[in-house]
């Protein structure tokens, strides 16, 4: 009789485990309306673990279409995104009309798989469709809603449209003459069908309740309106929030329009105003000039809520009809413009403003005195004194000296600026551009089409005075007094270098070297800096004293450090301060994270062993040569076990000593890219400790030790690397072979035949395996 099969330590026969046939699949993002990061392109989903850096996109022919082909379960539905970058804040916005929830309050792209290799539509970077050529053509679309019966909330008024498919939300519309109608002007690109709807506040949860008689429902569960954009600007009529039309009311407005003709001969035929008002009839309606000023006049009455278009006449007839300016004009369609007037629910004068012109003709030109003053109290003032540059004075550093004759530490300077102007200006603590000019908060400045900002004022019709402001700051100086400020950081999901943790920041003048922190509990870190009272730093955390190991601050709580990331910021008070605990790499305190042993060993019997021993350098300590020292085992086989937080991608290089000239050529075969020519060992981490093969060094699979070693083996396994089979040769019995994955889960087990057995890779992925037969060896196998 025969006794039945059963596996090893066990009960019954083995399991023999099957994975899932996969196909090839190939995604396409097409970035050519945006700026590529400096990390690249990835991309990120479900059948990668969700890992933003790990999947790196390219585009090898240059034409800004980026790809990138994964191996994936036949039969399956998966969902993913693009990343600009390689970290989350660079991800896409998937719209909704072709995405699916991903429970964090957006979306992610979804593609069902089938049984064969298959590319993806190629879509453009947070669009559902592909990138077209930008049509020249576009038109000015201008939204108008009326919210007179209605309390407008503190957040104010906004705009949600939907626009060739993608969710456009939180426009904010402006009131600007206060007459309740709220207005948001956006260049769209001609001929083409917009949905939107207005919001009481910031968010969909304030949107009005559109009538079903004038909206649509476009796949949401309320009604939306919809236009038709032309080729020409258009500014839509004036509706009521939650409702089809205008609030008109049925009352009427008194308004008077007076236009300066001083720069112009009257006509004999007088003076005459054409509008919508009065059906555009040149002759019809004639204005006075009753206090012989030159300031001609008319009171017409109108409906309340209209919009009124309208030009003056010097004469009674179109060709001697005024030209108005594109700055206060809108289109007539013929060429022109005319001007236009919102009339609201009170009566209004309109001007006087100068025939042809946007403004009156008594202030083209005119002068008024500007005062400048800046608080230089917290500042070692240049020995070339301080000066102010502005559009005024064609930017000039030197030209423009400030005074302190009171020497109370604020300098003065005035100048005659036209009004009705802004300028934009900044003070200079010397007389030079490179070292001395203020860095003006974004608060209260404007950008200077470099990454920075000028300040503005305003200028009206009155002298004035600017300031005085502190230097590089919105508000004038607090007295300088130095106060301590505690920085603390949680290292609970990090594993934190034998050279401790550092801190950075304005304060030490960026030198990853200069502050160590102290470990004051378990995994919290703090360091004691002095700053000045109302003085701002921006500040990083770095695991270890170089930048290598600094923490990737998130956009949402960081300020741009102007090379593409995030610093902290923190501006110190009067008083003594402990700044929040926070997570390193997080805005918050930390969420912990499982972590599990990984114990890597590499053979070094091919080598000559540095004096310096072996270490192990990867993304887990910042990559650093001198951290993680390896040991000898035995047989010239080194290993050294790391914690890592679990389902974590890891990459890593063996190094021959202790510095970067003794690191090991990772092969091309079982390496991934390391950004500088190169490849890098990887792997990633599971819910279990797990112990990884052994490897030779600079190799892929582990060291034959001497010849009568690999004939020892007693089994040969070709090709190797295998791309679809494998054979086994040279057996003298019959054996059972074992074929483990880089974890040490067994993937295949197959009874073996003398002679030459041929084993099918195709349900096998992509990786470095164990090849074992019982009694007889085992030996490393690459499947492509």
């Amino acid at each position: 009789m025969s006794a039945d099969t059963v596996c090893f330590s066990s009960c019954t026969n083995c399991e023999i485990i099957v994975e899932p046939v996969q196909v090839n699949v190939t995604f396409f993002a097409n970035m050519q309306n945006e700026t590529v990061s400096p990390n690249g392109v990835h991309i990120t989903g479900d059948f990668q673990g969700w890992n933003p850096a790990t999947s790196m996109m390219t585009d090898v022919d240059m034409d800004g279409v980026y790809e990138f082909t994964a191996m994936v379960d036949e039969n399956t539905t998966v969902e993913y995104k693009f990343i600009n970058g390689n970290d989350w804040p660079q991800q896409e916005s998937v719209p909704n009309t072709c995405g699916v929830d991903d429970n964090n309050g957006g979306f992610n792209r979804s593609l069902a798989i089938g049984t064969v290799d298959m590319s993806a539509d190629t879509v453009c970077f947070s669009s559902c469709t592909n990138c077209g050529v930008i049509t020249p053509d576009s038109t000015d679309v201008t939204f108008r809603v009326s919210m007179v019966q209605q309390i407008v909330g503190v957040d104010g008024v906004y705009l949600h449209a939907y626009i060739n498919g993608n969710e456009i939300v939180e426009l904010p519309m402006s009131d600007n003459n206060g007459d309740g109608v709220y207005e948001y002007t956006m260049t769209l690109p001609s001929v083409q069908q917009i949905f939107y709807l207005y919001m009481n506040g910031s968010d969909l949860a304030s949107a009005e309740t559109v009538p079903e008689e004038c909206g649509v429902l476009n796949g949401d569960p309320f009604y939306l309106r919809t236009a038709d954009i032309s080729l020409v600007d258009t500014t839509f009529d004036i509706v009521c929030f939650n409702e089809c039309a205008n609030c008109f009311t049925g009352e009427t407005n008194m308004i008077t329009f007076k236009v300066n003709m001083q720069d112009q001969t009257v006509s004999p035929n007088g003076v005459h105003i054409a509008g919508n008002f009065q059906g555009w009839d040149p002759a019809a309606t004639l204005m006075t000039d009753d206090n012989a000023d030159n300031i001609f006049e008319i009171t017409v009455e109108t409906d309340e809520w209209a919009n009124l278009s309208f030009k003056f006449i010097n004469g009674n007839d179109w060709a001697s009809s005024e030209t108005v300016p594109s700055a206060c004009g809108l289109p007539d369609g013929n060429g022109g413009y005319n001007r236009i007037l919102e009339t609201g629910s009170v009566d209004f004068v309109f001007g006087p403003v100068c025939f042809n012109e946007c403004e009156d003709c008594a202030v083209v030109g005119q002068m008024i005195a500007v005062t400048f003053m800046v608080n230089m109290s917290n500042q070692t003032v240049s020995p070339n004194g301080v000066h102010i540059a502005g559009d005024f004075q064609n930017w000039n550093p030197a030209t423009s000296i400030m005074t302190d004759l009171d020497a109370d530490g604020t300098y003065e300077f005035t100048a005659d600026i036209a009004i009705n102007s802004s300028p934009a200006f900044k003070f200079i603590n010397g007389n030079a551009w490179g070292a001395g000019e203020e860095v003006v908060p974004s608060a209260c400045g404007v950008s200077n089409g470099f990454g920075g900002f000028n300040r503005s004022i305003d200028v009206l019709e009155v002298d004035t005075t600017y300031g005085p402001v502190c230097f590089s700051s919105c508000e004038n100086c607090m007295p300088v007094m130095p106060v301590l400020i505690t920085f603390r950081v949680d290292m609970s999901n990090q594993i934190v270098g034998a050279e401790g943790v550092y801190i950075a920041g304005d304060f030490n003048n960026w030198d990853p070297t200069a502050t160590q922190m102290s470990e004051y509990e378990a995994d919290h870190y703090q360091a004691v800096v002095v700053m000045n009272s109302g003085e701002h730093t921006g500040y990083k955390f770095l695991n270890g004293p170089a930048w290598t190991g600094s923490e990737t601050v998130p956009s949402v709580c960081g300020e741009d450090d102007g090379n593409g990331g995030f610093n902290r910021g923190f501006t110190a008070t009067a008083t003594t301060e402990i700044v929040p605990l926070v997570c390193f790499s997080e805005c918050s305190s930390c969420t912990i994270v499982n972590m599990v042993d990984v114990t890597f060993q590499v053979d070094m019997s091919t080598q000559t062993v540095s004096a310096n021993g072996v270490h192990l350098a990867g993304s887990f300590n910042a990559f650093s040569p001198t951290a993680t020292v390896m040991s000898d085992i035995g047989s010239a086989v080194y290993t050294v076990t790391v914690t890592i937080p679990e389902n974590t991608g890891i990459t890593y290089k063996f190094i021959n000593g202790n510095d970067f000239t003794g690191v090991e050529t990772v092969p091309f075969a079982c390496g991934v890219d390391d950004g500088f020519g190169g490849f890098n060992r990887s792997f990633t981490t599971s819910s279990g400790d797990v112990v990884l093969p052994e490897v030779c060094f600079s190799a892929c699979v582990d060291c034959p030790i001497n010849v009568d070693e690999i004939n020892g083996v007693g089994f040969s396994i070709y090709p190797n690397p295998a791309y679809e089979y494998f054979n086994i040769s040279s057996m003298s019995a019959t054996h059972f072979v074992s074929v483990y994955d880089a974890t040490g889960k067994l993937v295949l087990s197959e009874k073996l035949n003398t002679g030459i057995n041929t084993i099918q890779t195709s349900q096998m992925k992509s990786g470095l395996y164990q090849v074992v037969i019982p009694g007889i060896g085992k030996q490393s196998l690459i499947v492509r």
